[in-house]
């Protein structure tokens, strides 16, 4: 999937404004990091058996973009690799 199907189906995924077995929304970063752990396993373990995703800077109750620019606990792929082989 190259970016722009990626940023499609998001999209797509947003404007369906609900939830399901392979996508997520966070309004916010997780401030907890078994929290964060426990949701990327869940999404990990998704009874469709796809690839799923946690997006993050929607609402999940309106469904609205927010955004995450501003948010103090949001990480990047390094750092979520960190936590989970140092603990971090």
């Amino acid at each position: 999937m190259n970016d722009h199907e990626l940023q499609t189906e998001i999209e797509m995924l947003i404007y369906s404004r609900r939830e399901d077995d392979y996508w997520d929304f966070k309004e916010k970063h997780h401030t907890n990091k078994a929290d964060l752990i426990h949701d990327i396993i869940c999404m990990a373990n998704n009874r469709a058996d796809r690839d799923a995703y946690i997006i993050f800077g929607v609402t999940d109750m309106t469904y609205e973009i927010v955004g995450v620019k501003e948010d103090q606990n949001r990480r990047n792929q390094q750092n979520i690799i960190d936590i989970e082989y140092y603990g971090a």
